[in-house]
């Protein structure tokens, strides 16, 4: 295959592209095919059509899987260096509660983050102030839990903003619209119209704080804008179980908390990026 017919199947936005000769690319991939040679024997047409008919299957396969991490591909294209806050091995980077070791309740099982039972809550040994985190999470029917970020001290308790995770449909008692997953539990609900998918299917959460900027994503869409230095932010404080604590949310940085509410829960893909300087 010559370089100016390599080059022109290597255009962007051609699509699946078959060319004749030893290599094609299809989008990001490079894939073999069969050599010229071997197209200028009696079997060569029936090869070329058996082998490139194998060659497009493989890549709308490997196409496929890339899709599935889509959300999260999407949030790497701006520029940041990416931290697994998960690494899928070890939960070495997390604490309990009073910052000991993690040895109960939770666990890794085939590369992700388990949880069940009630054993308390666990908390990334390092604070984040601007940060977009983007999390992979199921879970089984009556689950509660959440993902708290901004952890700070008042008065003897630890309290935080919160990615609301919850059984929606099932959950034991029925639900107000700020309880309700991706809410920004207590202050701020999300669409009516916003459906995490059941119970034993994944999620992906995405969680962007910049400054006073909060916004909560489920599976794409976005679900809750809010702004902790205005009106509407203190005035829905005040009207909240935050009330006796008006600088609730205002702080700039602090650890990141996954919740033990009650139930079955698994995380995976736990990523995190820093925003600005």
């Amino acid at each position: 295959m010559s370089n100016a017919a390599l080059a022109r199947a290597r255009e962007p936005g051609r699509g699946p592209e078959l060319a004749i000769g030893r290599f094609v690319w299809y989008d990001d991939l490079l894939l073999a095919t069969l050599s010229e040679s071997a197209l200028m024997t009696p079997q060569g047409p029936r090869r070329m059509l058996r082998y490139g008919c194998l060659t497009l299957l493989l890549a709308v396969m490997l196409r496929t899987a890339h899709a599935k991490d889509a959300d999260l591909q999407t949030a790497k294209a701006p520029s940041g260096r990416w931290i697994e806050l998960f690494d899928g091995k070890s939960l070495d980077g997390w604490t309990t509660d009073d910052g000991q070791p993690v040895t109960r309740g939770w666990s890794v099982q085939k590369g992700m983050l388990f949880h069940s039972g009630r054993s308390g809550n666990i908390i990334t040994r390092r604070q984040f102030g601007d940060f977009e985190l983007v999390v992979q999470w199921k879970m089984k029917p009556g689950t509660n839990s959440g993902i708290k970020y901004r952890l700070k001290e008042y008065s003897h308790r630890r309290l935080g903003c919160e990615y609301q995770l919850i059984d929606d449909a099932g959950y034991r008692y029925p639900l107000a619209s700020w309880q309700r997953t991706g809410a920004l539990y207590g202050l701020y609900p999300p669409p009516r119209s916003a459906k995490p998918n059941p119970p034993g299917q994944w999620n992906t959460a995405r969680i962007v704080a910049s400054g006073s900027h909060l916004e909560h994503w489920l599976n794409g869409h976005q679900l809750v804008s809010a702004n902790t230095a205005s009106e509407d932010w203190k005035r829905r404080v005040m009207h909240s179980k935050f009330s006796d604590y008006p600088e609730f949310g205002r702080n700039a940085r602090g650890p990141i908390m996954l919740q033990d509410h009650g139930g079955t829960i698994w995380f995976r893909k736990v990523a995190l990026r820093r925003l600005g300087k």
